[in-house]
């Protein structure tokens, strides 16, 4: 806001602020005591004079007064020992210049909450393959293979130790690459950060090495190779877990989904509706169904399977470049 002071000497010090408000402030300013300004004498030394300003759309002025004085100009019982008061709003600068910001999220929260059931879906999916095909260890389900490492070590089973230990450490890597890309939620962030594409892409090319790793063994990899791409999987499901925080929306989760459904119940024990806990019912559903698609695959189409994780994050990926693009 701009403003100019500029000094007259009439009745007393007297300046001029050119300020885009409507206001009326009284302050309290260190001006010189000297001078007749028509006070008391003694009230001039013992208090220190004060000035009102009134602020307004052609301009403002200021009078130097004596404590208790009407300002010119204001009500009698407007005084210069008063607080300061306002009689209108101060409108904010250039507000109609400022975006809708509908029109800066670029994506409806309805669009956004089916793309995250995609990426469940994608979870699920992938959870199954590497339990069902991949060392019996989980890729994004840390909480299970903590048991399993557990029951590893009273079974002296040291296959499914080390499947289930690399799992969390390739896991806990994604989650600190992820986050590093996508960073934490900000304000004015829209509905689907850019960051949380950029993350997808990532995931998207662990995804694409675990399936031509997958496809070069027919569907068959050996001891070896099944542990890498185990790891792969379990650290593309990293990134894919704190990218999603990126949405800074408290309880919205892909992989680790026990707190979800606990929030569920609670919701519902509290007498809260369906409506309430639907988008959560829709992404544990999600959950559910990748599950079984993915398993479902290993048993009648093993060479598919990557089909399905790749297709699911590609396709969330392609939907949301476009429409983000196109309401930029």
């Amino acid at each position: 806001m701009a403003s100019s002071i500029a000094a007259r000497n009439s009745s007393g010090p007297r300046s001029s602020v050119v300020l885009g408000a409507s206001v009326w402030v009284m302050v309290r300013l260190p001006l010189s005591t000297r001078g007749s300004g028509g006070c008391d004498e003694k009230a001039r030394r013992r208090m220190r004079p004060a000035i009102t300003v009134n602020l307004h759309t052609g301009g403002a002025d200021a009078w130097a007064l004596c404590p208790g004085s009407p300002a010119p100009g204001m009500p009698d019982s407007a005084t210069v020992s008063g607080p300061v008061t306002s009689t209108s709003p101060v409108p904010s600068p250039a507000s109609e210049d400022r975006p809708d910001p509908a029109a800066r999220r670029g994506m409806s929260t309805g669009l956004r909450q089916w793309l995250v059931v995609a990426l469940a879906v994608l979870s699920g999916a992938t959870d199954a393959i590497g339990l069902v095909a991949l060392g019996g260890a989980f890729t994004s389900v840390m909480t299970g293979n903590l048991v399993i490492m557990g029951v590893s070590a009273s079974t002296t089973d040291g296959a499914l130790a080390i499947a289930s230990g690399g799992a969390i450490v390739a896991f806990c890597i994604g989650v600190y690459v992820g986050a590093r890309i996508a960073g934490s939620a900000r304000p004015g962030d829209p509905v689907w950060p850019r960051a949380v594409t950029v993350g997808l892409l990532v995931e998207l090319v662990l995804l694409t090495g675990y399936g031509i790793g997958w496809w070069v063994t027919g569907g068959e990899p050996g001891s070896v190779l099944t542990q890498v791409l185990l790891f792969t999987m379990a650290g593309a499901l990293g990134i894919q877990s704190s990218t999603v925080q990126r949405f800074g929306v408290n309880g919205l989760s892909t992989t680790y989904l026990t707190g979800t459904l606990t929030t569920v119940v609670m919701k519902l024990a509290g007498g809260r509706g369906l409506r309430e806990v639907q988008g959560s019912l829709q992404i544990l559903l999600g959950l559910v169904v990748g599950a079984a698609a993915g398993a479902g695959l290993i048993e009648v189409a093993p060479v598919l399977a990557p089909v399905l994780q790749i297709g699911c994050l590609a396709l969330v990926i392609a939907v949301a470049v476009v429409v983000t693009r196109r309401r930029r």
